[in-house]
Parts: C-alpha cells; sequence; structure tokens
C-alpha cells in the first residue's frame, strides 16, 4: 500500500513508572510515505524531534528499561506461534535538533574520569542521518550530522560516516571525527561480544582501522580509556592498526608528536595502559628524536595515583636518529 501520512505533535511529555520524564520534546513530526502490510515494510520520508528530552534507564528495582511499559501495552497477550518476517524499516531522514539524551543502567554505574557507558548523557544533541534501514538487529545508516557534549566534558563536534552496527559489531566507512582537540579519519571497524563490552573497553573491543593523516590527543582517548589518564601528547599519525588497545599490532605506521619525534615503521604493543609492564617490538624505517620531546613526554598514573617517571635508559638517550 502506498500512501502518504504526515504528523505532528507539539509539546508532548511522557513519564514512567518513577515519575522521571521518558520523552519530552516541542515538536515531534513524522512523514509515511509507504506502508507494506504483505512484505512487512514500512518507509518514512523523515522523522524529527525538536528540543527533545530523552531518557532511558534500567532502574536496579526494575528487570527491564523504563520503555518496557510502553512495549507492553502494544505486545499482544496472545503468543502467536505462525511464522511471519519480521518487519523492515526504511526511514530516509531522521533528525535530532538541540536535544538531550541519556541512558543510564544503575546495575551496573562505575563513575570516573572519561565516559562512563552505563551512565551516559549528552546534551547539544544534534543529529541527521539519512538512508537508514533497519532489519532484524541490525542498523544501517549514513550519520552526515552528529553533535553533543557527554556530561564527562568529551565534546564532539563533527561526526560522518556510513555505519552497520549489530550487536556483535560496528563498522564505519570514509570516517571523519572532529572534536575539540583532535581530527581522526579512517576506515573503523570495531568487534565485540555484547554491548557491556564497553565497560571495558582496553580489553574487549578487537579494532581494525585503516587510519588517513589524523591527529589525536590523549585528552579524548582518557575519556574512553581512564588508565591513560595523565597522558597529554598531540600525535600527528596514519597506519593499519589492528587488535584491542591493550594488545594491538600497527604496520605501515607513521608517528610524529613534540617538536623533533618521528617514526615510520611496524610494532606490536601488548600490556597497555601498564607502561611498566607493557611489552613493544618495533620494526624501524626511521626514527628521530630528542631528549626535549623525551623528557616532555607523559605517561599514565600509576594505580595509587603518583605519576609513573621514564626509566631512566630512555632519559640517557640524549638526541637519536636512526635509519634503515
Amino acid at each position: 500500500m502506498n500512501w502518504f501520512l504526515e504528523a505532528v505533535i507539539t509539546d508532548i511529555k511522557i513519564l514512567d513508572k518513577h515519575h522521571t520524564i521518558l520523552l519530552e520534546a516541542k515538536k515531534i513530526r513524522a512523514d509515511v510515505k509507504s506502508i507494506d502490510f504483505q512484505n512487512h515494510n514500512l518507509t518514512f520520508n523523515v522523522i524529527a524531534l525538536n528540543y527533545a528530552d530523552i531518557n532511558l534507564v534500567h532502574y536496579k528495582t526494575d528487570s527491564s528499561l523504563n520503555l518496557q511499559f510502553i512495549i507492553d501495552y502494544f505486545t499482544s497477550p496472545v503468543v502467536d506461534t505462525t511464522h511471519t518476517e519480521p518487519w523492515v524499516l526504511h526511514l530516509k531522514s531522521l533528525k535530532l535538533i538541540g536535544s538531550h539524551f541519556s541512558l543510564r543502567d544503575e546495575r551496573y554505574m562505575m563513575p570516573g574520569r572519561g565516559i562512563d557507558f552505563s551512565d551516559m548523557d549528552l546534551s547539544k544533541l544534534n543529529l541527521e542521518v539519512k538512508n537508514i534501514l533497519i532489519k532484524g538487529d541490525s542498523l544501517i545508516g549514513d550519520f552526515k550530522q552528529f553533535t553533543f557534549k557527554e556530561k564527562s566534558g568529551f565534546r564532539l563536534d563533527d561526526f560522518t560516516t556510513r555505519a552497520v552496527i549489530c550487536p556483535r559489531g560496528l563498522t564505519a566507512e570514509n570516517l571523519h571525527i572532529t572534536t575539540e582537540n583532535s581530527r581522526l579519519n579512517m576506515d573503523l571497524k570495531f568487534e565485540y561480544n555484547h554491548w557491556d563490552d564497553f565497560d571495558y573497553f582496553l580489553d574487549s573491543i578487537r579494532i581494525t582501522a585503516d587510519v588517513k593523516p589524523s591527529q589525536l590527543d590523549m585528552h579524548d582517548v582518557v575519556s574512553f580509556a581512564s588508565d591513560v589518564y595523565g597522558m597529554a601528547e598531540v600525535f600527528d599519525f596514519s597506519g593499519k592498526i589492528k587488535g584491542t588497545v591493550s594488545s594491538f599490532s600497527a604496520k605501515d605506521f607513521q608517528l610524529a608528536f613534540g617538536k623533533y619525534t618521528s617514526f615510520k615503521g611496524n610494532f606490536n604493543m601488548n600490556g597497555l595502559p601498564d607502561i611498566e609492564e607493557t611489552f613493544i617490538n618495533l620494526k624501524i624505517n626511521e626514527f628521530y628524536t630528542n631528549m626535549e620531546d623525551i623528557q616532555s613526554f607523559n605517561l599514565p598514573y600509576s594505580d595509587n595515583g603518583n605519576k609513573i617517571p621514564l626509566p631512566k635508559e630512555i632519559l640517557t638517550l640524549g638526541n637519536v636518529q636512526f635509519r634503515v
């Protein structure tokens, strides 16, 4: 069935069972292009939310998200055992303008220096995604804009990519990320066993990245991996990276920081963020550094909160130039 329906709702407010705002918005607009009941296809031209406040919470006393009572209301109590194909959702444009979004799981909250993925809070949220396809447990879409400020202080200024997201992985093609401090350009793939793996980002998220020339400020990394707190370097880099943050390899890698330090080659690192126990295997094509850059390099803080000093052997290297 091909037909058109435009629905506009203004000043909507929905509370959960704990009298917390689940959804509030100045305006919600939805344009339905077509519904195909036979083939289970639903197509929207646009869904737009203006100045929305969205709060998803899993309370300690509840068995599910605060959204579940609405889902249950629209779910038939009679179990239909007849096999039917799942619905496929096509959405030409999704927009969030000047909004707020929070996702809190009170069972696993772990306050710290960076982003707590069990207690995320995004303000000044603007989002535009084109050509969205939701089929089964997978989502595909073209991110044209994604900006926000997280309560930890992390700020995303620009985000564009062609993304595929599912419970076991995330792929971002032609990914461009701009934060307050960093500029990244790459093809990126995350692999994981379940969403909770993001709470253990250093060890549990398997990363494959083909990085074009980019700049990374370690202050941004702390937002996702607080174990590297204390590092303050800004790195210019490119290359192919594979593994987890705690154990990874890099090929055709180029790195520069400070006033003089640069590296070209391949390497493996195993043991981060504990730099004193980290094993590094290098294949160096070119390497330059000097004492000023070495002495200014910051290592992460130790578990007792003290700054980890650079090994004396490194501090006595002086100026280094090496090429093969």
